[in-house]
């Protein structure tokens, strides 16, 4: 440095580089002219930063060099050795930076400015630079948060304390930094909040070095900054810092109800934004606003009277916002409201709502129910209270429906049966009357099974007194308010009619019920005159069958769980004519709605019949001319006979109430007959029968009666037979349909004769009928069935199933085949079917008698096939050579003389071409039985080169193709040569390898290379494999096919773990600990994921990658002992990946979502469990570490624990290995690192631990 002692030399030096040449070297070179002790100038610190910055900044951190960077900004500077101008130059390229690359790395760079100490005071002076500075860092920050980075907001929160003791800072801090502060404080990966608001507070309120006059100026100050700022995250502030002095937090209210929340608005969304900013932060903090009342009582009055005005003028767009508003204030302070809720309820349920309105009306709704529901009866007293006064005020009920208006030149009979038949068909039945919302029923029958009997009688007499009231007033003319009233009641009696076991606990009070059931039967009946009087209404009519059809079947249920003196008592009630309804009433009913009604009245009504008819069979109630009428015209209604079948209750109705009388066959016909299109009888006799043999049995003789022989519709009987479960009928049933089919073989057409196979397939496989050779003969079979080759797979399921016992019917058919007498050749089916079954002796058949038909089927076989018409006969030979390897201690040296001539001719041929695939599978099968074959050296060496010859062709050109479809057949063809040729997996690898050089990989090339890879290792890892795979090659495969850059195909992905997983399982002592290394590595690098967005892929591939840490737990290579923090930053990563699995998904996990995550929650338990086995003391080190991610887990994902017990179970199983390991230590340091949630969680869990000793 002696030379560069005149610093006008220095400058002029750093003014004559080359950036482009060594930017590098000359930035390293400045940072030595900085720390040079020969150099004394304080402005060579000025000189260097500004020359960096200008000159290397840009291409340093192009190239990726942060490091130099970084030590440039963080040094030291003396003090006043660097000056604004220089500062702002630094700030204004670190600002760029910041726009053009919004990465973590670029918040790293600021984040050294923002440190430096030599930089405070520039900052002290220029607060709104720094401010802005800071809230740009946080911004970019925001969207790269993650678990393992939080402590970058706790140093900047630490950093920012510097500076809060300037006054000048508040102003500056509120309008850059808060809400960008808040915004990633709040962030679910950040879990320490309590620093940003002790850090707000103390800007804000400084009250630790302020006198109370000065507390008090500070607090005005900041009155005036709500709605100047934030207002959210200014009140959360406030509130949480005077969480426990309500005095200050009610005058903060009252100031900010006059300032913000009554201001005249220009929108009413505005209003219900502000409203909901306060009420939800009283809420979350559970300030209680009942003491907040009791200080300042006017603010909360002015807020709901204002309410209560929106309630009248708030218009469509508002609505969903104003239920919103409504259901935080309830739950917020449910006495706000209390006079006015009633009222509330009703408008708000007669307004007309869009659907995502009527989902914000349903909270509302269950919000008031849960909190006044309790005294159910008093609650809905005073709902239909103030219901009446609602509609009594000219309430516009909803938009008129239009109707067809009739001429007065009507007769008085015409007016009479338009009034009987309903509306005219022009009319709109549409149902608008949506009373009560789906959620709203699930809440109040949770209360209907709540109250007591008391409440429950008195409720009921209720009802019956407001329904009847309404029926007076809708015999006087059809309003539609009255209709409305009707429908809102009747919803309710189906509510409480509905209540779980209601019907048992009303059995303590049977005289007051017997009262209400009498009552109620009176009103139905009342009921019913009425409807058959007044213009038809679609909306009175369905509240009418929902009604009674739910009241019968809460009387069924009642009537079923008494005894029989309770029995007695409601025998009057029961079967009085009140309580059901006339025939020929019904008749009128059922003729109008199958005319005109909607189709679920017609449901209802059907269904109500349905329990009348059953009602009758099961108390021996005699039964109507009406009810057979009923019944007639059930079944031959398809569409209400379909839809009926197709729900369970009523499917069992339907089959009691046809059952109780007539016989099985009977009943069976009767439907059958009834049904007229095929598909509808076997879609209604598959639901009847439910897989019962009698039942089956019963309809298949009816269907074969029913079908004529040589009928051309043949082919339907075929489809019905092809879909029924015709497996579980009995022998003689089976010979039914066989025989039928035979019969009426000419009948069924070409395109059915698939179908045809199959049936009999159906019939007599799996020994399904063992005695079919002997009730039809094979020589019988073959006369009937002319179209031979169309039945191969029938001819194999007869042999198969006849020979595996031979009687003598099986020995003549046997015969029969080797004697060729037959029209049709089935030597070779013989043969197949042969070689594939263990044939049995019996006493009609004994071994020496199928030893000798086995020589007589491969001597036949031999003689078909010779030296020339071998490379045809291929598949013939491969079952010859199967049988002679199976039956070689029974055949003649002639035999096996002749059989290894063949296979030596045949392997001359096909050394000279390319070897066809009945080839391949030929030599592949030979070198399997090559004991059994007794081949010799020569013949075993020939087979091997012509299957290694064939793989490499067979690599090459896939590679070259750029495909990765299925390799079974190379792995089989390993499989059979590596028995034989010890360095085969080192000859295929380096091949591969050589396959590989001199091309640009792609995708498909890669999965294909590792799945080859898999395969070798997998060979390797078989018993008896005396020798492993050198990883050398792997290890030049993988730095090859640059295993370290990004890969995000899903396929790649899995190929590339599988592939070291059978590393690991094959190579226990030779073991490459840099792939392994990089494995690691490469699985934490958090972009080498699928989403979760995508199940199929997601199941994949952590699938694979469980099975991978198994097997690597599973090791007791001394390398791993030093990798265990490795492994379980790995294990922890693949421990979140699951149990945060769609954590911030509002849906509900699918059932495939839920048998994937049980499945990877075992693997993880698994994996636990082997490391306890194996490297337990190891597993000491690191325990506290991996719990962490687990209380994570408890704290911040309950919504996975909560989905089914295992998940919790299983996760529980690996707290308790894991804490088993805990000495005193351990514990003291875990509690003292963990937050209050966390320690919860500790507590917990060692409890348990205990408990479980």
């Amino acid at each position: 440095m002696d030379q560069y002692e005149d610093y006008k030399e220095i400058d002029k030096f750093l003014r004559k580089c080359d950036p482009a040449k060594s930017t590098t070297e000359a930035a390293k070179f400045l940072m030595k002219l900085m720390s040079s002790g020969h150099i004394y100038s304080t402005s060579k610190y000025r000189t260097a930063l500004l020359y960096f910055i200008n000159n290397f900044f840009d291409q340093l951190w192009e190239d990726n060099q942060l490091d130099l960077i970084k030590e440039m900004l963080q040094y030291k500077f003396p003090y006043n050795s660097i000056d604004s101008e220089c500062l702002d130059e630094v700030l204004k390229r670190l600002k760029t930076l910041m726009k053009k690359e919004k990465s973590i790395a670029s918040v790293e760079i600021s984040m050294i400015v923002i440190f430096n100490e030599s930089f405070k005071e520039f900052f002290k002076k220029n607060l709104k630079k720094y401010s802005k500075l800071v809230g740009q860092s946080l911004g970019i920050y925001n969207l790269h948060i993650a678990k393992d980075n939080t402590n970058i907001l706790d140093d900047f929160i630490q950093e920012l304390y510097y500076f809060a003791r300037i006054p000048q800072f508040r102003e500056c801090f509120l309008e850059h930094i808060l809400i960008k502060l808040h915004e990633v404080a709040i962030n679910d990966a950040y879990d320490n909040i309590k620093n940003m608001w002790d850090l707000t507070n103390t800007i804000l309120f400084k009250r630790s070095l302020m006198n109370d006059e000065e507390f008090n100026a500070s607090i005005q100050s900041f009155y005036e900054e709500v709605g100047k700022f934030d207002n959210q995250v200014l009140t959360e502030a406030f509130i949480v810092n005077f969480k426990d002095n309500t005095s200050k937090i009610a005058s903060f209210i009252k100031h900010y109800v006059s300032t913000v929340l009554l201001k005249d608005y220009d929108s009413n969304s505005e209003f219900f934004n502000h409203a909901e900013i306060l009420f939800s932060i009283l809420k979350k903090h559970n300030i209680e606003t009942s003491v907040l009342k009791s200080i300042e009582p006017s603010i909360f009055d002015e807020i709901s009277t204002k309410i209560i005005e929106f309630e009248k003028k708030v218009d469509k767009n508002d609505l969903g916002n104003y239920f919103r508003i409504l259901s935080l204030l309830i739950a917020c302070d449910p006495h706000l409201f209390v006079n006015e809720i009633y009222n509330i309820a009703v408008s708000n349920m007669l307004k007309e709502k869009s659907k995502d309105d009527m989902v914000k009306f349903e909270n509302l709704l269950s919000t008031i129910i849960r909190i006044f529901g309790k005294d159910i009866y008093q609650f809905l007293r005073k709902l239909i209270r103030a219901l009446n006064n609602k509609l009594q005020d000219n309430f516009e009920l909803f938009k008129k429906r239009k109707r067809k208006i009739t001429g007065s030149s009507d007769s008085p009979v015409a007016k009479k049966s338009k009034m009987i038949n309903g509306l005219s068909k022009d009319s709109d039945t549409k149902n608008d009357l949506n009373v009560w919302p789906g959620v709203t029923k699930e809440i109040l029958d949770e209360i209907f099974a709540d109250i007591n009997v008391n409440q429950t009688t008195k409720l009921w007499q209720f009802f019956n007194n407001e329904l009847e009231k309404l029926i007076d007033d809708l015999s006087g003319s059809m309003d539609e308010k009255v209709v409305f009233k009707i429908c809102f009641i009747a919803d309710l009696y189906c509510q409480m009619f509905n209540t779980t076991r209601i019907h048992e606990h009303l059995v303590y009070k049977r005289s007051e019920i017997s009262e209400a059931i009498e009552q109620f039967n009176t009103i139905q009946h009342k009921f019913y005159e009425t409807i058959i009087k007044i213009e038809y209404n679609n909306h009175v009519m369905s509240s009418f069958l929902k009604m009674s059809y739910d009241y019968e079947n809460f009387l069924m249920l009642y009537f079923y769980h008494h005894d029989e003196n309770i029995k007695s008592e409601l025998d009057s009630v029961f079967i009085t004519n009140n309580s059901r309804i006339k025939s020929s009433e019904w008749k009128i009913i059922q003729q109008r709605i199958k005319n005109f009604g909607k189709l679920e009245e017609k449901n209802y009504s059907n269904l109500l019949m349905i329990q009348h008819l059953l009602k009758s069979n099961v108390y021996k109630i005699n039964e109507t001319e009406g009810d057979r009428n009923f019944l007639h015209s059930l079944l031959t209604d398809k569409e209400q006979l379909t839809l009926l079948m197709e729900q369970k209750d009523t499917r069992l109705l339907i089959f009691n109430i046809l059952n109780a009388d007539d016989s099985l066959k009977n009943l069976i016909e009767y439907l059958y007959l009834h049904m007229s299109d095929d598909t509808e009888k076997l879609s209604f006799v598959l639901t009847i029968i439910r897989n019962d043999p009698k039942m089956l049995g019963c309809f298949i003789q009816i269907l074969l009666k029913l079908t004529k022989d040589g009928d051309t519709n043949f082919s339907k009987l075929l489809n019905i037979l092809d879909e029924l479960p015709i497996t579980l009928l009995s022998i003689e049933n089976k010979k039914l349909i066989i025989e039928k089919l035979l019969i009426n073989i000419d009948a069924v057409q070409i395109d059915q004769h698939n179908n045809f196979v199959t049936i009999i397939e159906k019939l007599v496989k799996n020994d399904g009928y063992k005695g079919f050779l002997k009730d039809f003969s094979l020589e019988d079979v073959i006369k009937k069935i002319r179209n031979v080759k169309t039945y191969d797979k029938f001819y194999n399921t007869i042999i198969r199933n006849s020979f595996k016992k031979l009687t003598s019917e099986g020995m003549k058919s046997f015969e029969l085949i080797l004697s060729n007498n037959l029209k049709v050749d089935l030597l070779d089916i013989c043969a197949k079917v042969v070689s594939e079954i263990n044939m049995i002796p019996t006493s009609e058949c004994s071994a020496e008698v199928i030893n000798k038909l086995k020589v007589n089927l491969i001597t036949k076989l031999l003689s078909q096939i010779t030296v020339n018409n071998i490379v045809s006969k291929q598949q013939q030979f491969y079952i010859f050579s199967k049988l002679c390897g199976q039956n070689m201690s029974i055949l003649s040296e002639d035999i096996k003389t002749q059989h290894m001539k063949l296979l030596s001719n045949l392997l001359k041929l096909t050394a000279k071409s390319q070897p066809s695939n009945e080839s391949i599978h030929l030599f592949i099968m030979t070198l399997k039985d090559a004991k059994k074959l007794n081949l010799n050296d020569e013949i075993k060496g020939n087979i091997v080169k012509a299957l290694t010859k064939y793989l490499k062709n067979m690599i090459n050109d896939k590679i070259s193709q750029e495909t990765c479809d299925d390799v079974a057949k190379e792995k089989e063809i390993i499989e059979a040569i590596s028995a034989f040729k010890n360095n085969c997996r080192e000859i295929v690898s380096e091949f591969l390898l050589n396959a590989l050089k001199e091309r640009d990989v792609v995708k498909n090339q890669k999965i294909y290379t590792f799945k080859i890879c898999e395969i070798l290792f997998e060979v390797c890892e078989k018993p008896g494999q005396k020798y492993t795979l050198n990883t050398k090659n792997y290890k030049q495969i993988c730095d090859k096919l640059t295993l370290m850059n990004d890969i995000t195909d899903v396929d790649l992905l899995c190929a590339i773990f599988n592939a070291h997983t059978a590393m690991l399982k094959c190579n226990k002592e030779n073991l490459e600990v840099y792939i392994i290394d990089s494995a690691f590595s490469f699985y934490i690098d958090t972009r080498n994921r699928p989403s979760s967005s995508c199940y199929k892929d997601f199941c994949k591939f952590n699938e694979t990658v469980g099975q991978f840490l198994f097997v690597a737990a599973n090791n007791h290579h001394k390398y791993f002992k030093s990798r265990i923090p490795q492994y379980f930053k790995a294990y922890t990563k693949f421990l979140n990946e699951i149990y945060f699995y769609k954590a911030e998904a509002k849906e509900d996990f699918e059932l495939k979502e839920i048998s994937m995550l049980l499945r990877l929650t075992l693997q993880l338990e698994n994996i636990i469990k082997m490391l306890m086995k194996l490297h337990c003391v190891s597993l000491v080190i690191i325990a506290p570490y991996i719990m962490s991610s687990i209380t994570n887990v408890f704290v911040k994902n309950p919504k996975m624990l909560t989905v089914g017990d295992k998940f919790k179970v299983n996760i529980k199983n690996i707290s308790y290995q894991l804490l088993s390991t805990f000495d005193d230590r351990a514990r003291k340091h875990t509690y003292a690192a963990s937050d209050e949630l966390a320690r919860d969680v500790y507590e917990n869990l060692f409890a348990e631990l205990k408990r479980r000793g």
